[in-house]
């Protein structure tokens, strides 16, 4: 029995007969009625939609992602990237998980699996990722402001900065690994994090506030201006830092990151758990995206390899 979808951006569709990528219909934004049919790529895989009376169709979970939430028909749904960007900056600091040019190890004796399937779902845990600001009501509003005003100074609070600095530890390790080149920059902003925290919470300290704005000034500086490029690289190593094996230190965080927000505000108690599971969700969805886009180049370079052989026989 048809079923009624709305959905609030364009959404590509395939054959729902064969599945084949090679051939695509691109539906806009509207209310579409919609059929459940079997996955015609894989047996086990998700179902698809496909439209009413057509042959073109995708699957159920790509459909979810740009569909209209229910409960919020009467409000606009369209993505909030911006947003994002600054809720995932709460779990890991300066991270900009949807601009990230993601770079991956090709897995060994993994067996190869198919691409157009790997493809698809990694469309689909894209768009997951792009749309998942549309779930939190509270983070595209005034009280999503009064946050991000207090949330940097929470960092230093002394029971978030200790994960904190483990969770940049066990991230900058890795981006050293890879860049050993960016340990100056590493070196800078460790530094000025330290100072923060001793401006915080040293005694005798006289204008305070001063020394922390002077500092937060020196920090941007070292981000937009002295060091941009190397900033840059950072941030763009960040994503490959999220792992299942890390995921434990940065939960960590954010847990010690919202309680921080909410005891000094319980006015912003609601909007900090939002952020906070907003946050996790991303980093998820970050691992995900890091492991489909891995197996999906390891399937590509057996298949570069089969016909390298095949041409030289």
């Amino acid at each position: 029995m048809p079923r009624k979808i709305t959905i609030h951006k364009s959404l590509t569709l395939f054959p729902s007969g064969t599945g084949k990528l090679d051939e695509h219909k691109i539906i806009r934004s509207g209310s579409y009625e919609v059929e459940v049919v079997p996955n015609p790529i894989k047996k086990t895989g998700p179902v698809w939609f496909k439209l009413a009376g057509e042959s073109w169709g995708n699957a159920k979970p790509c459909w979810q992602t740009v569909a209209v939430p229910p409960l919020r028909r009467g409000r606009s749904s369209a993505p909030q990237p911006q947003t994002l960007l600054l809720v995932t900056g709460g779990l890991c600091l300066g991270l900009m998980l949807l601009t990230f040019d993601f770079s991956f190890k090709v897995p060994q004796g993994k067996t190869p699996v198919d691409t157009s399937a790997l493809k698809m779902e990694l469309d689909g845990t894209i768009n997951q990722m792009q749309n998942l600001t549309n779930h939190y009501p509270q983070m595209s509003g005034e009280t999503q402001k009064r946050y991000l005003s207090v949330r940097d100074d929470a960092l230093y609070a002394i029971e978030v900065y200790p994960p904190y600095r483990k969770m940049q530890q066990a991230q900058q390790q890795e981006i050293l690994r890879q860049r050993p080149d960016l340990e100056p920059f590493v070196t800078a902003l460790n530094n000025l994090d330290e100072q923060l925290y001793r401006a915080w919470h040293e005694w005798g300290i006289k204008n305070r506030q001063d020394q922390v704005a002077a500092l937060k000034r020196e920090r941007e500086q070292l981000l937009g201006g002295v060091m941009a490029e190397q900033a840059a690289a950072y941030k763009a190593l960040q994503a490959s830092c999220f792992t299942d094996e890390t995921t434990p230190i940065c939960l960590e965080f954010g847990e010690r990151l919202e309680e921080a927000v909410a005891d000094g505000n319980p006015g912003l108690a609601d909007v900090a758990r939002q952020n906070r599971d907003c946050a996790e969700r991303a980093m998820k969805l970050v691992i995900r995206i890091n492991r489909l886009r891995s197996e999906i180049a390891a399937v590509k370079k057996v298949e570069k390899r089969f016909f390298q052989t095949a041409a030289g026989s």
